[in-house]
């Protein structure tokens, strides 16, 4: 092989490790010099190769924290009707758990928050902090305003492996409807990232939700952060009305 092809060497013996698992997902890749060393080529040559795996989508390289095996990011893929985080992960072979940080009742809200669920002088409201994980690895954290009188006792049923919806649906025999969902990417701030367990301050995909039942009343409002390099959002729509 040519010299200007050595490249393609380093290449394919990186794919092969990542392809057999030797290399798992997220597993550190050495450094261009450690590299270097161990294909004798130069840096120049390193470079290429991880340039192409990285357009291939093997790796994926974080600034100053080195090359990483790509990890197969989880879809989130509304389709005609909404699932929750336990159902998405489920369907995707991941078993969801949640770290709960908090869970407190709110007679006062802030200002959109009150806006969005309209509640009576006096009412109480639940707000419920949650890290969100699949297989233990933290994919979001969670905010839930969930009015009280709606599910009265709804502190003492949540636990780490509990399911809002199944609560909503079997428990309290709610009948959801309608939801409204915003998406926007804003940057992790530290304490996001020190929650979601980040290295740097990535992007994050923020959700604004809320969920009305089958009268059009407001039953939650969530406001979640997502972390950007385990998510994808695809959709299908139509063209036609």
């Amino acid at each position: 092989m040519s010299h200007n092809y050595i490249y393609m060497q380093v290449y394919q013996e990186l794919r092969s490790r990542i392809e057999t698992g030797a290399l798992p997902p997220g597993a550190r890749l050495e450094t261009e010099m450690e590299l270097c060393s161990r294909f004798h080529v130069s840096r120049e040559t390193v470079r290429r190769a991880l340039s192409l795996l990285e357009a291939d989508g093997f790796i994926t390289r974080k600034v100053s924290a080195g090359t990483f095996v790509k990890v197969p990011k989880t879809q989130y893929a509304p389709s005609c009707y909404h699932e929750s985080f336990t159902e998405q992960m489920h369907k995707q072979g991941k078993e969801p758990s949640s770290d709960i940080k908090s869970i407190e009742i709110l007679t006062e809200l802030p200002p959109q928050i009150a806006a969005a669920l309209a509640p009576g002088e006096g009412e109480r409201i639940y707000c419920i902090k949650r890290v969100r994980l699949a297989d233990s690895v933290p994919m979001a954290y969670e905010i839930a305003y969930v009015r009280q009188k709606l599910c009265p006792n709804l502190h003492t049923l949540l636990l780490e492996d509990t399911s809002l919806y199944r609560l909503y649906e079997e428990y309290y025999h709610l009948d959801m409807d309608l939801i409204s969902i915003k998406m926007e990417a804003v940057t992790a701030d530290p304490a996001l990232q020190k929650l979601l367990n980040l290295k740097s301050s990535l992007a994050l995909m923020k959700m604004t939700s809320l969920m009305h039942l089958s009268d059009s009343t407001p039953l939650y409002y969530v406001i979640s952060y997502h972390v950007g390099d385990q998510y994808e959002f695809t959709t299908t729509m139509s063209r036609k009305p």
